[in-house]
């Protein structure tokens, strides 16, 4: 997969640091999606972070496609596909 998200119930994101230490993976591939509060984490968490990720990624990636007068970017793919997902940190 492009992109690949790595839950994780830890602050330190020790299994991403892994897999990218360990196999070689571009980190611009792992997603970390961390919980450490202490708390059981939840599907509904796991879910909400995801979509935060994509929706955030889908926003900047239609504010990259246009040109300072508002225009649709002429160097972005046809397709219209982020060629990479961003990270926010929180």
């Amino acid at each position: 997969h492009e992109h690949v998200f790595v839950v994780e119930q830890n602050r330190d994101s020790q299994l991403r640091s892994m897999l990218v230490n360990e196999f070689g993976i571009d980190p611009a591939r792992l997603i970390p999606i961390l919980h450490y509060d202490g708390t059981p984490i939840t599907a509904r968490f796991i879910a909400s972070a995801i979509n935060l990720q994509v929706t955030t990624s889908s926003a900047s990636a239609s504010d990259a496609r246009r040109d300072g007068a508002g225009h649709p970017s002429r160097n972005i793919a046809p397709s219209g596909a982020p060629a990479t997902l961003q990270r926010t940190h929180a």
